[in-house]
């Protein structure tokens, strides 16, 4: 059994619960997964939606703060 490598930011809204259109803002802005373009077309790695998840993971709401705090 093979693992899909890339998914479209409908799979990934799918996926993840971030509507497109915050996808195609943060690619603008910034602070969304990293993505990859062919030619017209916009892709997301199966690996880093898999780790834009883990970098938000959180074990209480005052680790926000010391995160922001330390960078």
């Amino acid at each position: 059994m093979t693992q899909r490598l890339l998914f479209t930011e409908k799979e990934v809204e799918e996926l993840t619960g971030i509507p497109q259109t915050t996808l195609r803002t943060r690619r603008v802005r910034g602070g969304g997964p990293p993505f990859i373009k062919i030619g017209s077309r916009v892709y997301y790695s199966y690996d880093d939606i898999v780790a834009y998840i883990n970098d938000r993971r959180r074990t209480s709401t005052a680790d926000i703060a010391s995160r922001a705090a330390e960078g």
